[in-house]
């Protein structure tokens, strides 16, 4: 999503950030297609799960959604964390604030480490990188409100979240027609995370059989359909 500096013959070339929510849908869709398409060619076989944490969540169901298009192969299941569907998403308007009022938003939701916040260069770049993401939030939940998918669902919901909480984030249902399952952990908004070892171990547990090394307790659940 946000510019890549590209080493060539001597010189450093700057690609376009993508800021439209259509153009970064297919291109993220591309490069995964190109890729398990490969290892369907090598090893015979096409298995994939997604996984897509607040904003990323929406934006990991879309791309899966493009990938099935092009491959006939949905994922085996999409993991959604700490994520509204489409249609309970706010008008996200954070791309006009103010720099400064912007670091204060990033700061006060807890999800950016204090020394980068603090450090005047990676400050600059976090910046230009939270203008870009905002800027293609303005259109997910208009354009992502008819998003559907086949994959069975996992919601993964923390109990404080003010941002996504469980009883909103039941409301993906509507977004598949495979079966879905709501994991509630302890925690805020950033909570999958700040706790990534957990957050593996559930993965492993549905795609392997077997919980992994996780040690914090979640509640499952199978969430009502509205």
């Amino acid at each position: 999503m946000h510019g890549i500096d590209a080493p060539g013959r001597g010189t450093r070339t700057r690609e376009t950030p993508v800021t439209d929510y259509h153009a970064l849908v297919k291109t993220l869709a591309a490069h995964l297609t190109a890729d398990l398409l490969t290892t369907r060619e090598h090893s015979g076989t096409l298995t994939y799960a997604t996984f897509g944490h607040s904003f990323g969540a929406t934006l990991s169901l879309a791309v899966a959604a493009a990938v099935t298009q092009e491959t006939g192969q949905p994922p085996a299941r999409a993991y959604l964390s700490a994520a509204l569907p489409p249609r309970l998403q706010p008008p996200d308007n954070l791309a006009d604030l103010p720099d400064e009022d912007l670091l204060a938003k990033t700061a006060a939701d807890g999800g950016t480490p204090p020394q980068v916040l603090a450090h005047p260069a990676m400050r600059t770049l976090l910046l230009r990188m939270l203008r870009q993401d905002h800027t293609v939030r303005r259109a997910f939940p208009t354009e992502a409100a008819t998003l559907q998918t086949t994959a069975p669902l996992t919601l993964i919901a923390a109990r404080d979240d003010p941002y996504a909480p469980p009883e909103a984030m039941r409301q993906w249902a509507a977004h598949t027609t495979g079966p879905i399952r709501q994991v509630t952990i302890p925690g805020g908004h950033f909570a999958a995370i700040h706790h990534p070892r957990d957050t593996l171990a559930l993965i492993a547990a549905d795609t392997t059989g077997h919980p992994g090394d996780g040690t914090r307790r979640a509640e499952t659940g199978e969430p009502h359909v509205p």
